[in-house]
């Protein structure tokens, strides 16, 4: 079995160690810029997940204390029952 030297690139261990030193230096820079580019399109999908965030969350909370109140409410009844 031959590999072909024309699909594997050349491997220079010197351009390499540059590269990775300056990643390395770009990385543990103090000043990051990020930038965004938002359209209109992309702030009504955001607005849209976290209204359904929300809402989620509001049905989640309101599960839960129907839970605990059914479970106090079972509770109260077997100490009445035991009385």
């Amino acid at each position: 079995m031959e590999i072909s030297s024309k699909s594997m690139p050349e491997f220079d261990a010197k351009k390499m160690e540059k590269k990775a030193k300056k990643l390395w230096k770009d990385l543990n820079e103090d000043k990051i810029e990020i930038k965004f580019v938002t359209t209109p399109m992309g702030l009504i999908v955001m607005a849209a997940g976290i209204a359904a965030l929300v809402c989620i969350a509001k049905c989640v909370g309101k599960l839960e204390k129907q839970a605990s109140l059914k479970k106090q409410a079972k509770k109260l009844a077997r100490e009445m029952k035991d009385q």
